[in-house]
């Protein structure tokens, strides 16, 4: 970062560099990596349930559409049944009305014709209802297995880009392993003004020091910047401004 002046117990010194411990960066990656882990784990359950219930859903339409298809399908015997009975009464009816009187045998005939007509009418649409019926049954097996396959592209995508964010913290954390062993040596001076730093937030501001401590092994910004962003942040928040924050800046 550039370098900036800071006035701290009444002189003039520059910012101090920020010094980790490297087993505090690997606990924490450590911990970090095994709750990425464990909503993996979580994540993936949660996707095989969602399939089993989309599994059963589909089986309870398929039992659904199988019930209702025999159902109509009785409806429709008992439909011929009861025509075959009519026509058969209307036969009886026929012949005794033929015996009675021979001039009504047209109008008779007539009648029974249309009856028909409309007995065929009536199973015709049956007809049409139970072939609707199987073709909306099959349309809801197909969109359901469509869900099911998006559903899994889904949770193997997530899975492949948890795996390369796992890898991503390893490599970072073993690269600020290397990089800690690297420096051994310790500028006291700075070290003695970063105390006297954290001494002064934490009997001023201890809400920030929190934060400081769980940020600082992600930045390279010093103390009285981060500060003065949290400052920033506190008082955006308290009036209630509405809008995005965006990183702006870069490396001089």
């Amino acid at each position: 970062m550039g370098s900036e002046i800071v006035k701290t117990t009444g002189k003039l010194e520059r910012p101090p560099r920020m010094n980790v411990p490297g087993d505090d960066q690997t606990r924490q990656l450590q911990a970090v990596i095994g709750q990425l882990q464990r909503d993996l784990v979580a994540t993936r359950e949660a996707h095989i349930e969602q399939v089993t219930d989309l599994n059963r859903h589909i089986k309870q339409l398929t039992e659904a559409a199988a019930e209702s298809e025999l159902k109509t399908a009785a409806e429709i015997a008992a439909i011929r049944e009861a025509y075959a009975s009519r026509v058969q009464s209307l036969e009886q009816q026929i012949a005794t009305l033929t015996e009675a009187a021979v001039g009504r045998e047209t109008k008779i005939a007539t009648e029974i014709t249309a009856i028909r007509a409309a007995y065929m009418a009536q199973i015709q649409q049956l007809d049409r209802q139970i072939t609707e019926l199987s073709e909306a049954a099959t349309r809801h097996e197909q969109k359901y297995a469509a869900d099911v396959e998006a559903i899994t592209a889904v949770h193997a995508e997530q899975v492949r880009s948890l795996v390369a964010h796992n890898s991503a913290l390893t490599e970072a954390a073993t690269e600020r392993a290397r990089q800690l062993q690297r420096e051994k040596e310790t500028d006291y001076q700075l070290l003695m003004i970063h105390q006297n730093l954290l001494a002064e937030f934490r009997d001023m501001e201890p809400d920030f020091l929190d934060l400081y401590n769980r940020c600082k092994a992600f930045t390279m910004t010093s103390m009285e910047r981060l500060y003065g962003l949290y400052k920033s942040v506190e008082y955006l928040s308290a009036s209630g401004i509405p809008g995005d924050l965006a990183e702006c800046g870069g490396m001089v």
